[in-house]
């Protein structure tokens, strides 16, 4: 497999190499979900990850140190989707494990030294062109464009939900204020409704845990934060609110 001039993956193949390489979706299921056959998606993953590794910012020459710098650039997109689904389980149950989980990811991400989104910008420039700061953004064209590595995918029904997802381009700064003071409300909801199962979980335990109650106490402080933080972005669309903190006496909880 030689060839002198390497063509640029096309949108579809980036998705394909997406699925499997970021969001561990299986061959199988990304075979199914494209229309096409498992060894092609194997096929398309090496050949996107052969140019990503060769168009990636350069810190060295060798071919270890590129697929060196392709690994950790996969390692910080998985870190990202992980992050990303952690945090929608507590949006969904507010579970404080979700929080120590987000945590840690936050922490290797951090170790890590990348900043995610690096190959996926380096996707759009080769399907929609680079972008300068202050070009208008056309609206998105839902259909991948025939060409490059291999032919166009179907049109299923599986490509068609991901677009119904999208923000309508036709949306007014009324229902862009709208969405965004609904979402901080669910935000300021979720908290208050965490910080009570907490002190009830607190006041259950009394003094015959102190470690647990130690632990919880710990959690709730930090709900407790975040939650002043979204009553503050929330206030913007509440003209002459008043927001102090909520003062609960330790003796009280422990009881």
């Amino acid at each position: 497999m030689s060839a002198a001039l390497k063509l640029p993956p096309s949108e579809r193949d980036f998705e394909v190499f997406f699925k499997v390489m970021f969001h561990s979706v299986s061959t199988w299921r990304t075979a199914e979900f494209f229309n096409i056959s498992q060894t092609r998606v194997r096929q398309l993953v090496t050949l996107v990850g052969d140019w990503v590794a060769d168009h990636l910012p350069d810190v060295g020459e060798t071919d270890l140190q590129k697929q060196v710098r392709l690994a950790q650039h996969v390692a910080a997109n998985r870190l990202e989707h992980q992050y990303e689904q952690v945090m929608a389980l507590w949006t969904a149950e507010y579970n404080p494990k979700y929080l120590r989980q987000a945590t840690r990811i936050a922490l290797a991400q951090a170790r890590l030294g990348l900043v995610t989104g690096r190959i996926h910008a380096l996707a759009a420039d080769v399907t929609a062109g680079p972008l300068e700061l202050g070009d208008e953004i056309p609206p998105v064209d839902a259909h991948s464009p025939n060409r490059d590595c291999s032919p166009a995918a179907s049109n299923g029904a599986g490509g068609r939900a991901e677009d119904a997802e999208e923000i309508a381009a036709s949306d007014g700064p009324e229902q862009m204020i709208e969405r965004e003071r609904y979402q901080r409300l669910r935000s300021v909801e979720g908290c208050s409704l965490m910080e009570n199962r907490l002190l009830t979980l607190i006041a259950n335990q009394g003094s015959h845990n102190p470690e647990k109650v130690a632990e919880l106490e710990e959690t709730l402080s930090r709900v407790r934060a975040e939650k002043a933080t979204a009553e503050l972005r929330l206030s913007r669309y509440v003209p002459g609110v008043q927001i102090a903190p909520l003062d609960v006496p330790r003796e009280a909880a422990l009881q």
